[in-house]
């Protein structure tokens, strides 16, 4: 059971004032800095815990930061939400979180539990006249509305200049699914149209496979990677004479792997192929996947450094939405590359590190 403040007090040699003044970090206190860490280093050792509804009477903020997600099972969000739960422990604060629903509903109830700041993460628009605090945007893809997000045009960029200056290849395939690109899809397309110009070669619909895509309007073909028709996708390949493909994701290029080896085309001598975002897993598949890893920790630091900037300086000016942090492209066999030692992120097993 955990001791009370006067407790504490009694064990640091203090009146339960100070105690009070160092927990809740008042500035205006005049504890010396010696008894400030006996207090700390006590609290610490006995397990203190605040009483949390005696704060939230007295309007004193609980270091609790309200984060709301989208709905997903894509491992990105996951790890993304691992990562601003994770960095905001690091800085002494805790995550209530929950998914994106009635959002109104979330912020009253974020409200009522006296959260310091708020983080949305995804495609989450917050609507600011409910905003009673501090808070901040970050999503996996670059957009107008987010303070923190991932240049997705930028890693295809990459991946496109390595395969054109590596690995000699002239005509790569971006292979998005559905009739139309999503928006992620459309900026990891422009990426490679933008690398084939840089480098004088022809751009354009001939460098974009769509894959007709069949499916409920509240289910994502990210998600059913097994439904995509791949054998479709391997013939149009080889007609327009592709000599890479680049996917949207790496479930689809995993998809696609055996589909081309079935078909005679040999990964990488005669088709390079890479994927998008970065599982941990894509080392393990028959011929390892090179891919575009999005920067999940980077953007989680980032985001979560923006808010609690904010959250200590209320009055700051709003910046403009950053431009998006950079992915890394990390070579493997099936672009035409010996494959490295890889880290995964310490703890989590969604995605791997930005930095081989």
């Amino acid at each position: 059971m955990s001791i009370t403040m006067q407790q504490l007090a009694e064990l640091a040699g203090v009146t339960r004032s100070a105690v009070s003044a160092v927990l809740n970090n008042s500035g205006g206190s005049r504890v010396s800095p010696e008894k400030r860490l006996r207090i700390l280093e006590l609290a610490r050792k006995t397990g203190y815990v605040p009483n949390l509804a005696a704060r939230q009477l007295k309007g004193i903020p609980d270091r609790l930061i309200g984060v709301i997600t989208v709905p997903s099972h894509m491992g990105i969000m996951a790890t993304l939400q691992a990562e601003v739960i994770s960095a905001l422990q690091r800085a002494d604060y805790e995550a209530l979180t929950t998914q994106q629903t009635d959002v109104k509903h979330i912020l009253r109830d974020f409200q009522a539990r006296n959260v310091s700041g708020i983080l949305a993460l995804g495609q989450i628009a917050l609507p600011e006249e409910e905003l009673f605090c501090p808070y901040a945007s970050c999503s996996h893809f670059t957009g107008s509305v987010f303070d923190v997000s991932c240049d997705l045009a930028a890693g295809s960029c990459e991946a496109t200049v390595h395969l054109i200056e590596k690995h000699g290849r002239r005509n790569p395939v971006f292979l998005s699914i559905g009739d139309s690109p999503g928006r992620p899809d459309e900026l990891k397309f422009s990426g490679m149209v933008r690398a084939l110009r840089d480098k004088g070669m022809p751009a354009g619909e001939n460098n974009l496979l769509r894959l007709p895509f069949s499916h409920r309007q509240d289910i994502s073909p990210y998600y059913v990677a097994d439904k995509i028709d791949a054998e479709a996708a391997v013939e149009q390949l080889i007609r327009r004479k592709a000599d890479a493909v680049l996917t949207g994701n790496d479930f689809v290029a995993a998809r696609l792997l055996p589909w081309l080896q079935s078909a005679g085309i040999r990964i990488p001598e005669d088709m390079a192929l890479i994927g998008y975002d970065g599982y941990s897993w894509t080392p393990f598949a028959s011929v390892p996947l090179a891919t575009v890893v999005q920067p999940v920790r980077a953007m989680a630091e980032t985001a979560v450094g923006l808010l609690l900037k904010r959250i200590e300086n209320p009055a700051m000016e709003m910046p403009g939405p950053s431009a998006g942090i950079c992915p890394v492209f990390l070579p493997a066999a099936s672009c035409g590359c010996a494959c490295g030692p890889q880290k995964l992120i310490d703890g989590i097993a969604e995605t791997l590190l930005t930095a081989p």
